[in-house]
């Protein structure tokens, strides 16, 4: 089974939209507190774990976008299968950092942030 985020998440302020990754967060766009939110970091964990034993990697054989998080997701899951490929026993943050910043955000540069916070959980729980 493939997880899936099929509702995006968005800030109460700003409208902007985040991937759920504490039960309280800050938006990386406006710095509003952000609370109420369902973590899912468990679930994906979970779901990268699944793909790597059966599938020897993180991104799954067939794979629809139902949301722009699902989107997001994907791209982390791409960044793991990276990470291992090529840069396995360097240091996780450093890879992370220096990966995000090759990427172009656009008006969506807060959303880094956002995505670097759910690539270390997901790190700390896969270790």
């Amino acid at each position: 089974m493939v997880f899936h985020i099929f509702k995006d998440s968005f800030c109460n302020q700003c409208k902007k939209l985040f991937i759920p990754v504490k039960k309280q967060q800050v938006c990386g766009y406006c710095g509003g507190i952000i609370e109420d939110i369902v973590p899912m970091v468990d679930e994906m964990a979970d779901d990268m774990r699944a793909l790597k034993r059966y599938h020897s990697s993180y991104i799954p054989p067939q794979y629809g976008c139902c949301s722009s998080s699902d989107e997001f997701l994907l791209f982390v899951y791409q960044m793991f299968d990276v990470y291992e490929r090529d840069f396995n026993g360097s240091p996780f943050e450093a890879f992370l950092t220096s990966f995000l910043n090759d990427i172009p955000f656009g008006e969506n540069l807060y959303l880094r942030k956002n995505i670097k916070e759910l690539a270390l959980a997901l790190h700390e729980k896969l270790r």
